[in-house]
């Protein structure tokens, strides 16, 4: 073996030092050599694709070695930036992060993105007991990285408090920060309620157009409004995820996901297909919902005098399925279909389009975002109609108005990609093609730390 050279005792004499003073363990050396290589971002300011929580998660052990490596990243990015602090922003992140759903999903993504770009983000509420991440989008790293996340910054007030979550929960802003609020929601109008907890925040972020309108338009001054979508993991739904086994299915498959509520227009989609389909014909609808649904379908379609024995085939998926799972469930159908009557964004139908599927949806709310006739298959509204007030969520729903999807239209339209298969695969490439190109989180996620970034340049200015 070749001498050890007083340089090289040196060497490692600064590692185990710059090891201690960041809190990073001997595991962190996969960076270090991502770094002298020149492909990562520390030090360079170049962007590498997955950026730090693909990198880092894992290497630091303590409050202080994490907030370091963010303070780093924040040097070498939006910190070079006119007008910015040297120092990496304090941020109170709230949100439902541990979940599945929009709202978890949403959050986990944004939060991402801040750590991405060097926010110093504390997240509340504290993560639950366990290995609550199984199933979901996110790595193991990241998943503990949440038990460093939850604690407090000694010696150090927050600047921003940002609210993930429904109004309700805006109260919860703290005090003497910069108060933003996510949200979003599915009528034409909001609640008062909400109206009143948006004006005590000083910037509302929505998902889309239809919001920033609809927010307005009930009296949520425009100028705290902007329009922040989030959009999709494309690298995790793909035509190539391995097909979920579909016990029961059968030859042309129709897939629905969504919530066991009215909203989502189940009665309509369930009317439309046994009415459309007969029991002979080689065709299936596939309803992945929440448990006890398949007992309603069976009450719903004797109201309507058709026995489940005698209609075209449904199979009813009540599995908990992972996210990887749930990528399989979309490529083992040929179409989405969801008649709903308004969405605050519609992820399934963001995540069937990533699949390559051809999606047939309403055409009202949200979803108009990302989908149009070249790229879906969308159903005409008859009208928009006041939503009942026995409905789920009904003290926030009722009275206000939704849109009606016309059954007619939707039975043709399921009948017209039912017979027309080429023509609609060829819309679900194209749909597949426009969700990575302008949709994908990648692409998306960065407007939120930029966004952030100007409200702290704003206060670094007072």
């Amino acid at each position: 073996m070749p001498p050890v050279t007083r340089g090289r005792l040196l060497f490692r004499r600064r590692r185990r030092v710059a090891r201690r003073r960041h809190g990073i363990s001997r595991r962190f050396r996969p960076w270090r050599r991502e770094r002298h290589r020149g492909r990562g971002r520390w030090g360079t300011g170049r962007r590498r694709a997955g950026g730090l929580h693909s990198l880092a998660w894992g290497a630091v052990s303590s409050r202080a070695g994490l907030d370091r490596l963010l303070q780093a990243r924040w040097a070498s990015g939006l910190g070079r930036q006119p007008g910015m602090p040297r120092r990496s922003p304090y941020i109170y992140y709230i949100g439902a992060f541990y979940g599945a759903g929009g709202y978890p999903y949403e959050a986990r993504t944004v939060l991402k993105h801040l750590l991405d770009a060097g926010f110093t983000v504390r997240v509340l509420p504290p993560p639950p007991k366990g290995r609550w991440w199984r199933g979901l989008e996110i790595d193991e790293g990241l998943g503990r990285m949440f038990e460093l996340l939850r604690q407090p910054v000694r010696g150090r007030r927050p600047q921003v408090t940002l609210v993930h979550m429904t109004p309700e929960a805006f109260g919860a802003a703290r005090r003497g920060t910069v108060r933003i609020g996510r949200t979003m929601f599915e009528t034409d109008r909001l609640p008062p309620r909400w109206v009143r907890a948006c004006a005590r925040m000083h910037a509302i972020w929505v998902p889309s157009r239809f919001n920033y309108h609809t927010f307005a338009a009930s009296g949520v001054d425009p100028r705290k409004l902007r329009v922040l979508p989030v959009g999709v993991d494309t690298r995790l739904y793909h035509p190539g995820a391995a097909p979920l086994p579909l016990p029961g299915a059968r030859g042309f498959r129709f897939l629905s996901v969504f919530s066991w509520i009215r909203r989502k227009g189940w009665p309509l989609l369930v009317e439309a297909y046994v009415r459309e389909f007969h029991p002979a014909e080689d065709v299936t609808l596939v309803l992945k919902t929440s448990p006890g649904a398949a007992t309603v379908i069976r009450e719903f379609l004797r109201s309507l005098r058709l026995p489940w024995e005698r209609t075209a085939r449904i199979v009813v998926d009540e599995r908990p399925l992972s996210a990887a799972e749930m990528a399989g469930l979309y490529t083992a159908c040929h179409a989405f279909v969801l008649p709903s009557r308004g969405e605050g964004w519609g992820l399934p139908l963001l995540e069937a389009m990533a699949s390559g599927l051809p999606v047939i949806a309403t055409r009202w709310s949200a979803p108009t975002e990302f989908l149009h006739d070249g790229n879906a298959y969308l159903i005409e509204v008859e009208r928009l109609e006041p939503a009942p007030r026995d409905v789920e969520q009904g003290h926030l729903y009722g009275g206000l108005r939704w849109a009606k999807p016309s059954i007619a239209h939707l039975r043709a339209l399921m009948r017209h990609v039912f017979t027309h298969r080429e023509e609609a695969r060829a819309k679900g490439e194209r749909a597949r093609r426009e969700a990575v190109a302008r949709w994908d989180t990648r692409v998306t996620g960065p407007a939120f730390a930029h966004e952030l970034a100007q409200w702290v340049r704003r206060q670094s200015r007072r």
